[in-house]
Parts: C-alpha cells; sequence; structure tokens
C-alpha cells in the first residue's frame, strides 16, 4: 500500500514551487493546456485560449450545463432549450447536471432566469500542484481528470507563470471577441487546480484588479477540495496571509465551489490517496462559511452506507448545509484518469481495464444510492425536491453552540 500524502506539508511544498512575489504581484505557476492530455478532453467541447503576455494557452472554457447548451443538444439530435419556462431551467441546472454555479452571477446581477445561457460559460485557468498528490503517474485522486504532470508543482518547464493582470487582461480581450466563447457573455472567471486555497493572495488580488479596472458584471469563482484548513491557519499565523484573508475575500463577492471527498475518513483516503479526515474537511469547510463566503458544497463518490450519518454531521454544525450538498456523478473516461488508473493497475500486478471497471462499478452504485438518499432526506426533512430549486436562495451558517 502506498503511503498516503499530508495535505498540509503538501501544501506547503506546492506554495514553495508554485507561489512567488514579484515587484509586489503574486505569480502563480499555472498549466499550459498546449503540453497536457487534458487538451484531448477539452477539445471536444471548447477552445483554450491565448494569453498575449505569454503566447502560452493556460485557459479554458467550461460549460456547466451541456443540457441548455445549443450545440451539446444538437449533437444528440434534441430540439433547442425551452428558456421561458424557469422550472425547466432549474430542473436542466440539477437534474441533469450538477454544476448550477452559473446561477450565482446570473441572481448578482438581476437578471432573468431566461439569460442564463450568457452565464454557463466560465473561463477557467488552472493552477499546477495538487496537495492531495505525491506528484507521481499514479498520485492524487483515482478519478482526477488532470494530468499527472499539471499536478506537479516541481516541473516549472511545463507550465506557465501569470499574474492577476494577466488573466484580466485575457478576459476583458475574451469579453470583446466572442469568437472563441460561442458567442455568449462572460461573466466568471474560475480558478481551478490543483489546490486554490494555497494561493488565495492572488485571488485577492484578481478581485481588487476586477474592481480597480472597473469590469462590470464579472466574478470570481475558485474551487477548494477542502484540505486547506490547516494550511491557511498556519500561513496566517506566519503572517503570509493576511488574518482576514478569507472575509477580505467574501467583502468582494467571490464564491466557492467546495468538494468533499467523502463520508468516512476511509473512504476519502481510498479517493485521494491522501491522510484527509471528516473532521479535517468539515474544518475546512467552515473556515469557509464562517468568512461569509457563498460557499457551494458537493460530495465525490461517498461511501453511500454513511451519507445519512455525513449529512447528519454537516447539518449539526451549519444550517442549510445538506439542503444545499450535491452529490456529483464521475467521468471515467478521461485520458488523464484512464492512464493514471492504468500506472496504478501496473503497480498492483492487475489488469488496467479491470481495475478501470472495479472503481466506475463502484462509484456508480455509489452514486445511484446516493442520490436516491439526497431525493428522500430533502422530501422529508425540507419538503422540496432534490437539485430542483435554486441555491442561490440559501445561505449556509454556522449554528451557535
Amino acid at each position: 500500500m502506498r503511503e498516503l500524502v499530508d495535505p498540509t506539508k503538501q501544501a506547503f511544498e506546492k506554495r514553495k514551487y508554485a507561489v512567488r512575489k514579484v515587484d509586489g504581484d503574486v505569480e502563480v505557476l499555472c498549466v499550459n493546456f498546449a503540453n497536457t492530455l487534458q487538451l484531448q478532453d477539452i477539445k471536444v467541447r471548447t477552445s483554450t485560449p491565448v494569453d498575449a503576455a505569454t503566447n502560452t494557452y493556460p485557459y479554458r472554457f467550461k460549460i456547466d450545463n451541456k443540457s441548455i447548451d445549443p450545440d451539446e443538444r444538437a449533437k444528440k439530435g434534441l430540439p433547442p432549450f425551452d428558456f421561458s419556462d424557469e422550472q425547466n431551467i432549474i430542473n436542466a441546472l440539477g437534474v441533469t447536471y450538477t454544476f448550477d454555479m452559473s446561477l450565482w452571477p446570473l441572481r448578482r446581477d438581476k437578471k432573468p432566469l431566461s439569460q442564463i445561457l450568457n452565464y454557463d460559460m466560465a473561463l477557467i485557468f488552472q493552477t499546477k500542484g495538487c496537495n492531495l498528490h505525491d506528484w507521481t503517474e499514479s498520485g492524487g485522486c483515482v478519478y482526477c481528470y488532470v494530468d499527472d504532470d499539471s499536478n506537479n508543482a516541481t516541473k516549472a518547464d511545463t507550465g506557465v507563470w501569470l499574474r492577476a493582470r494577466n488573466v484580466l487582461d485575457t478576459a476583458e480581450y475574451l469579453r470583446k471577441d466572442s469568437s472563441e466563447r460561442k458567442g455568449r457573455e462572460l461573466h466568471r472567471i474560475r480558478h481551478s487546480g490543483g489546490e486554490t486555497t494555497t494561493e488565495l493572495d492572488f485571488n485577492l488580488q484578481l478581485l481588487k484588479g476586477i474592481e480597480k479596472r472597473g469590469i462590470n458584471e464579472m466574478y470570481s469563482q475558485f474551487d477548494t477540495n477542502l484540505s486547506g484548513g490547516k494550511f491557511i491557519k498556519k500561513m496566517i499565523k506566519e503572517k503570509k496571509y493576511d488574518k482576514d484573508l478569507l472575509t477580505q475575500l467574501a467583502s468582494y463577492g467571490s464564491f466557492v465551489y467546495a468538494a468533499f471527498k467523502g463520508t468516512t475518513d476511509d473512504n476519502i483516503q481510498e479517493n485521494t490517496q491522501a491522510k484527509m479526515t471528516v473532521k479535517d474537511q468539515i474544518y475546512s469547510f467552515g473556515q469557509l462559511v464562517d468568512a461569509g463566503l457563498e460557499v457551494y458544497p458537493c460530495i465525490y463518490n461517498p461511501d453511500r452506507r454513511y451519507l445519512p450519518e455525513f449529512a447528519d454531521k454537516l447539518d449539526e454544525n451549519f444550517a442549510n448545509a445538506s439542503r444545499m450538498l450535491r452529490v456529483e456523478k464521475l467521468n471515467w473516461t478521461y485520458g488523464p484518469t484512464k492512464k493514471r488508473i492504468a500506472c496504478m493497475a501496473k503497480e498492483q500486478g492487475k489488469n488496467p481495464e479491470e481495475l478501470l471497471k472495479e472503481f466506475e462499478e463502484k462509484e456508480k452504485a455509489n452514486y445511484e444510492m446516493s442520490e436516491d438518499y439526497m431525493h428522500l432526506r430533502l422530501s422529508s426533512k425540507y419538503g422540496i425536491s432534490y437539485k430542483q430549486f435554486d441555491r442561490t436562495q440559501y445561505k449556509i451558517i454556522r449554528k451557535k453552540a
């Protein structure tokens, strides 16, 4: 059995290799998609815009809801989506796919739900290096769609250093040039990874830049694997992060896609190959909630047997937590995922196809039974239908002791 990664220790290692300060600016080492296996998966649906300053490809677009995307529907021979029915839109953003993050900026802009298509594409930059990864070919989350090279912060030669102004220059240019974004508007910059809590000072510079430039109706989102709580605490103690950094991010209106990695310690460690516990994840989650950030929780490959207990634990600490929780469906066809599992199979002396099938079938059962439970829980506990309501109606807050 491989040694489990210590997420906090690895976060500091990532920071050492992938974050630096130059002339007062925070620079972050990002993935150059031109050099990745991941590019083949991206090209199926969207483009990878060039960064003019570095002449590299550190950005990609993400369609959050393929069920309403005209091109995706045409591929399947489906008729154009009916945007006149608001409940139909909510259902499509919840029932078919779970990425309803486009609702958040749309509601902030007080736009009618019929304009959701203009909010459903995010410009993503993906930081290099993940703190759940040991930087080997078979490390990290088993199902991760990111190349192992991209999850390795020590490989600067295959990445690109970006400042917040690079991202904003590109975003402003792409707002004028609609050719790479299917003629849609651009309202959202999404910081993904890797793990983003290792460079939250970069996020703050990005948000300050949006305000300083007066870029109207532009928002910043960051993703987290909920492993950074102890790291953030130590960074604040060592005065490398402002004491109120998370609160500042909240004041600028940043919002967070927060991914729980399982329902039990064993489940989390099997999914991530990292030394992380339920307690660790809830602690990290609580930091974000207490700061006032808009947090949208999901869970990947939960052990279905313990999902009720896990949901209860969330609700013991946070109001609206299980109401807002979404179970994510994994895709096992991504190139980096298949390559990682093939490497794992070689190490374990197993057949790659059989090991992939084993993981896929186990996750499929977990997902289906977890979905059934969430439908039952929300209908009985809250009188609402799972994934058929607007999550921006609620906010997760800490319960008083």
